[in-house]
């Protein structure tokens, strides 16, 4: 008799959706975003983590609050995609490559 497969956690949930200069949520990790963490000054969402030459976010751009749900007009398309496949993998579906 087959075993049930047990569930995964997905990659996703070490990061969580923040306003990047009031514009635009994109995913951080979140042991980073701690209120009494100053270090490092700099902090790369999600999406250019995964970047040869990644652009840093400086933290005082980063808004302090999490965004449970931000609309598809300000979330990120490569965070999205990012998120959708590790909750893909996590489900142990094929995933798109991060595409959005």
């Amino acid at each position: 008799m087959p075993q049930p497969r047990q569930a995964s956690v997905s990659a996703a949930a070490g990061y969580e959706w923040r306003l990047f200069a009031e514009t635009e949520a994109h995913l951080y990790r979140r042991a980073l975003l701690a209120p009494d963490l100053y270090w490092p000054p700099m902090l790369l969402a999600w999406c250019e983590e995964v970047r040869q030459d990644p652009l840093g976010h400086e933290r005082t751009a980063i808004g302090a609050e999490r965004i449970a749900a931000p609309s598809a007009a300000i979330r990120c398309a490569r965070c999205g995609g990012l998120l959708r496949d590790a909750n893909a993998a996590a489900r142990g579906e094929g995933v798109r490559g991060g595409q959005a």
